[in-house]
């Protein structure tokens, strides 16, 4: 018995699954004074067992810093407010009159394109202190295998909580058994996956938390005090190439353009600006050419598909003929490409695969204006606190959530898509104690 505890169960079959599922949902749960300690000190030190052994993969030191307790903490204090109860599992000797509870169990449903993302979702749900079923994806099991033998034996606390699952996408009657055993789902995804993870048949009181399909774009001022310092720019396009080249461009908060201002201050005329941007511009592109080279330098691209790199191609073929005056810089094969519009304000055509648009324009303010909810992600570096201020405030309204400085794009904290992380997985439980009734005479 148990023998999930700790392992990845590849299911066989759908009695196999209603027994791992039974034995699971019938273990009972600490919820002693220390429960949360436990977990996150167990977190903490599975992140310092996760070895070389695991490859380069690149979201790795993210997790290993993201499982510190100092850190864990502090999103519980964010997220609950310093000084009060830090969630179903601070627990105290007597309940409150507006307690928090866990909702009880929650199904993580993560995408395939970010290795770390089925553990980045069960850290939600164990610090929420629910019980957490977690279907991984097929192309990520010898990932999670692996990163399960690093697991030391402090990981008790944490693994009576969890139920790792593997199982084809496409079977329905498995999934549909997993959601009417769910009070709440984390869904992570493209559309269709989101939507057939939608339509199980969970409970009616069941929440469901859906991080779906996005883009992200970055926005860069090059005024004249960053043109002046070429260490503050070599340091901005290194930061640049590592938020492309974090999970091969296909995360939601992966930077797929680059919009770039060049203010010139004095110029009468646009004829006079124009050289001006265009000198600030080709020195700034062949800074980044350059990250970009170093960055691929450091972490070679391993695998490429055949259609991806029809695609890059394809890419830079048509960012040419479009404009005469585009011009693409680029690796000799297709490892990196960066294609930069002639024309102000150029439409870009995304593309993943670490392949950036660069797209001049001349108010950052109003292309953040005609953003709407489909970019997930806004990553800037506009040292002008009046502009940052007026970028801010239009992206909030036209639906963007998260609007960060160059470098944290890829920084997965609280709140995530508009959604608290933790918080959300939570019940406020009203209280109100019966007192003792006393005689009149007392």
């Amino acid at each position: 018995m148990n023998d999930w505890k700790g392992c990845l169960v590849a299911v066989e079959h759908a009695d196999h699954l209603r027994h791992c599922l039974d034995d699971f949902l019938a273990q009972p749960l600490s919820l002693e004074a220390d429960t949360l300690d436990r977990i996150v000190s167990g977190l903490e030190s599975w992140a310092q067992a996760l070895g070389p052994e695991l490859g380069s993969e690149m979201g790795l030191p993210f997790l290993k810093t993201w499982w510190r307790a100092q850190q864990l903490r502090s999103v519980l204090r964010h997220e609950f407010g310093a000084g009060a109860e830090l969630g179903p599992l601070d627990g105290t000797p007597e309940v409150g009159e507006r307690s928090w509870a866990s909702v009880g169990t929650v199904l993580h449903w993560p995408a395939a394109n970010v290795p770390i993302q089925p553990l980045l979702s069960l850290t939600c749900g164990l610090l929420s202190g629910n019980r957490n079923i977690v279907r991984v994806p097929a192309g990520l099991v010898e990932f999670m295998r692996k990163v399960l033998e690093c697991a030391p034996p402090s990981m008790a606390e944490v693994f009576d909580r969890v139920l790792f699952l593997a199982f084809p996408s496409d079977r329905r009657d498995l999934a549909s058994m997993c959601a009417e055993r769910s009070d709440a789902a984390m869904v992570w995804g493209g559309q269709e996956a989101v939507s057939q993870v939608r339509s199980l048949p969970f409970p009616h009181w069941a929440r469901i938390q859906v991080f779906g399909p996005r883009t992200s774009a970055a926005m860069v001022l090059l005024d004249e005090r960053l043109m002046a310092q070429a260490d503050e720019l070599k340091k901005l396009c290194r930061r640049i190439a590592r938020e492309t080249w974090q999970f091969d461009q296909e995360a939601c908060s992966s930077p797929l353009v680059l919009y770039v201002q060049t203010p010139v201050s004095g110029a009468a005329s646009d004829r006079e600006a124009g050289p001006v941007v265009r000198e600030a511009e080709h020195v700034f592109l062949q800074m980044l050419a350059q990250a970009f080279d170093e960055e691929q330098r450091a972490h070679p691209r391993r695998e490429l598909s055949a259609r991806m790199s029809v695609d890059i191609a394809k890419a830079r073929a048509d960012w040419l003929l479009e404009d005469e005056q585009a011009q693409v810089i680029a690796s000799k094969g297709p490892a990196w490409t960066i294609l930069h519009g002639g024309r102000m304000n150029r439409e870009p055509a995304l593309l993943q695969g670490k392949t950036l648009n660069v797209v001049s324009t001349d108010d950052l303010e109003a292309i953040a204006a005609s953003m709407d909810g489909s970019v997930q992600t806004l990553g800037v570096w506009v040292c002008d606190p009046d502009l940052e201020q007026r970028v801010v405030r239009a992206a909030q309204h036209c639906g963007v959530d998260r609007v960060v400085r160059l470098g944290m794009m890829h920084v997965f904290n609280t709140p995530w898509d508009g959604h608290e992380l933790v918080r959300s997985l939570c019940r406020r439980v009203h209280f109100i104690s019966t007192p003792m009734e006393r005689s009149a005479n007392a």
